[in-house]
């Protein structure tokens, strides 16, 4: 395996998730958010939490590209079809957690998206760099 071809596809598809994420959550969602406050801690302590969060994305991000090298798979539509599985197995993980915790459905739904887009960001990001040449 190619270390400098699997961390150069981490780091794209780490820097396109976390663009994503702000956009997705900071953006797009910024209200949804502040109306929820009262299920966040502190925004102080979140501040501070967002690195530790960044690092868990970044090392799930690490192990399931690494899986994509592993199987073999090559090319964008194998990567995108590797992300769209873990995508869907993502989404309906965190669906689950409606049942758990009482945050607006809203909210829920939109987490999920997020991880389908982060996996087909991964997906993608592994599958182009991961091609074969021609």
């Amino acid at each position: 395996m190619s270390w400098r071809r699997f961390a150069a596809a981490l780091g794209l598809a780490f820097i396109a998730a976390v663009a994503f994420d702000v956009f997705l959550n900071g953006v797009l969602l910024r209200e949804s958010f502040a109306k929820a406050a009262e299920y966040w801690l502190p925004p102080e302590q979140l501040y501070r939490l967002i690195p530790a969060g960044w690092l868990a994305m970044l090392l799930v991000m690490a192990l399931t590209g690494g899986l994509f090298v592993r199987t073999g798979w090559r090319g964008a539509r194998r990567g995108l079809e590797f992300g769209a599985w873990l995508g869907l197995a993502a989404f309906v993980g965190v669906l689950g957690m409606l049942t758990l915790v009482p945050w607006p459905a809203e909210l829920v739904v939109s987490m999920g998206v997020q991880q389908v887009g982060n996996d087909l960001i991964l997906g993608a990001s592994f599958g182009w760099l991961y091609r074969d040449a021609r």
